[in-house]
């Protein structure tokens, strides 16, 4: 009934507004932050190359795998936007279950994807606090 139909709405509109965040902290946040963290390494190897003549392949491999994980990350935001627009364009019981399978997946993609980078970036370049320093801070901080 009415019950029903207010729940729905509701559901819809705060996953609305989680995806719209979690594409503004990957866009304004952890992009621009992996993305320096990455031509910071690739400066380095390059400069490390010049000085010596090469870099080991375990290094290089490392900066292959940051750079891989970058661009699934900007694949799976592209994703979520493009689910986010169509989802949001239609008719209310179509538009229910769009957020619930296809938006919500692309944001728990997003999720294990900017997940993935955390453990990689340096603590330096991290735009928010991680979770080893929340754990580490629930324990502590109080």
């Amino acid at each position: 009934g009415a019950r029903v139909h207010v729940q729905e709405h509701q559901y819809v509109n705060t996953t609305i507004s989680e995806a719209k965040l979690m594409l503004d902290m990957f866009y304004t946040g952890f992009f621009p932050a992996c993305l320096s963290y990455q031509t910071e390494l690739a400066k380095n190897h390059y400069k490390v190359q010049q000085a010596i003549g090469s870099f080991t392949e375990r290094s290089k491999e490392f900066l292959l795998d940051i750079s891989s994980k970058i661009e699934k990350a900007l694949e799976i935001a592209s994703a979520l936007k493009s689910e986010l627009e169509v989802a949001s364009s239609l008719g209310e019981e179509q538009k229910l279950l769009a957020f619930s399978s296809r938006v919500q997946l692309q944001m728990s993609l997003l999720r294990k994807a900017v997940d993935a980078l955390e453990g990689l970036i340096s603590d330096e370049k991290w735009p928010f606090p991680k979770y080893s320093e929340m754990l580490f801070c629930m324990g502590s901080c109080y």
